[in-house]
Order: structure tokens, then C-alpha cells, then sequence
């Protein structure tokens, strides 16, 4: 599943949220409280510690299920609690509420800070538009309120646009003059290449045409058949530059 970039910022926000109203659960509600606190204060660093980390083993989790799923990598503990700074706003948190100058809670005042800001920035830095990009596509396509825009035919290239209801309204075939339009919005190796379609290579310096018979995607290979015998193979894709009929106007 697919999040929209305000669904993460509730969600890292809501997980942050959750870890500081834990801590504040251990902290001194008023100045005759900070005596039972620094008698017991070993056993609520614990605590607190516990909290933090458990908020970054959350963001961390959350992160690689999303964003890290789509480009293959994790993330530590250590690392999603820096990047978010939720560490820096429990630990001042905690060192204000225990001062020995504390005042107490006043009548209305929040009972921990608002995370809003640090869990946007968090969201901004660790999920890039093209997560945001991809969340249009679904198993089948391309998805629109009109309908969805199937992935292209990996034998050939065909395009197939369905209404909503998955009646089929309009084939785009390799070589159209508005096959491209379609094209253009899948990024993905896996659907870029496909059966007959012409390629650059681009290798060691050198440059020449061929055509794909063949895609590897465990191995990120494509298989290209080129005139010249001895300059067919399998190439990596960022090798390949795909040659085909612009779109009107492009």
C-alpha cells in the first residue's frame, strides 16, 4: 500500500506522539514531584530511553516498508532517530520538566511538545517525490479516476487503456504516434524494455543500435541482438537508451 505524503506525516507524527505522552507518564507533574523523581531517576532514564528507541525502531520499520521497499535498503534505529531529531526534542523534553527551576504545569498548557514540525521534515527528507510518483501505479498500471493505463505488453509493447469499470476503451500499439504519450509514464526497467524494441547501447566508449530479445530482471540484464554479431549480448540497462517515435509535440 501506497501512502500520499499528509498519510506520512499523521503517521510518523502520531508514532512520535505516542513515544512522548509515554514519557511524559514518567516525568514530575509539579515542583513536589521532582523528589520522588530524583529518587527513582535511574529507573525512569530507563524508561525514557526505552520510549525513544522504541519511536525509532517505528519510524525506522515504517520507513523501510515504504520507501525503502521501493529502492531495496533499510534503515537503522540510530539513523531514524537522528534524521528525525525526535531524540534532541524528547531528551530537551525531559530536561526542562525535571530542572530544579520548574515551575509546573499551568492551567492549559500542552502536556508535551507538538512533534508537527520535526515529523514533517522527517517525511520531506527520507521520502523523495518519485515515491510520490509511484504511488499512482497499482499491480495492473497506471491508475486515473477514469481508468487505468496497463503496464505495456512485454512481448510487444502494446498499451491498453481500461475505464474504471475495466472495459477496454483504446490499444496503443509500439510505433503509434501516441504510443509514446503512454509510455513515457512507466519508469521501471522491467517495463521500459520489451520484445523488438530498438535500443542505443552505450558501452565503452563506443555507441550502436540493436534490439531487445530478452529481459533479465534478477540478473538487471537485457539481452540485445545487434547486427554485428560480436556487439550482441546482455547489458546492463542503464547501457540502454530505448529509440522509439516521440509523442506529438515532444
Amino acid at each position: 500500500m501506497k501512502f500520499d505524503k499528509e498519510q506520512l506525516i499523521f503517521m510518523v507524527e502520531y508514532a512520535m506522539n505516542a513515544g512522548l505522552d509515554r514519557i511524559e507518564s514518567g516525568l514530575p507533574l509539579c515542583q513536589e514531584d521532582l523528589v520522588e523523581f530524583k529518587l527513582q531517576e535511574k529507573n525512569r532514564r530507563t524508561w525514557f530511553e526505552a520510549c525513544i528507541e522504541t519511536v525509532g525502531t517505528t519510524l525506522a520499520c515504517f520507513w523501510a516498508q515504504t520507501e525503502g521497499k521501493r529502492i531495496g535498503e533499510g534503515m537503522g534505529i540510530g539513523d531514524a532517530l537522528e534524521t528525525s531529531g525526535f531524540t534532541d526534542l524528547a531528551e530537551k523534553f525531559i530536561t526542562e520538566r525535571t530542572a530544579e527551576d520548574w515551575p509546573g504545569m499551568e492551567d492549559g498548557e500542552q502536556c508535551h511538545p507538538n512533534p508537527h514540525e520535526i515529523a514533517e521534515k522527517f517525511v520531506d527528507d527520507c521520502w523523495p517525490e518519485a515515491y510520490f510518483e509511484e504511488s499512482k501505479f497499482s499491480e495492473t498500471g497506471y491508475e486515473s479516476d477514469a481508468g487505468v493505463i496497463e503496464y505495456p505488453d512485454p512481448g510487444s509493447g502494446e498499451i491498453v487503456f481500461r475505464d474504471e469499470y475495466g472495459n477496454h476503451i483504446e490499444t496503443r500499439e509500439f510505433g503509434d504516434d501516441n504510443w509514446a504519450e503512454w509510455y513515457e509514464l512507466f519508469t521501471r526497467p522491467e517495463d521500459q524494455f520489451f520484445h523488438g524494441l530498438p535500443v542505443r547501447v552505450s558501452k565503452d566508449g563506443e555507441e550502436w543500435d540493436g534490439e531487445v530479445m530478452d529481459l533479465y530482471v534478477e540478473l538487471g540484464k537485457v539481452l540485445v541482438l545487434s547486427n554485428d554479431e560480436t556487439k550482441s549480448g546482455k547489458f546492463r540497462r542503464e547501457e540502454l537508451t530505448p529509440i522509439y517515435k516521440k509523442a506529438e509535440g515532444n
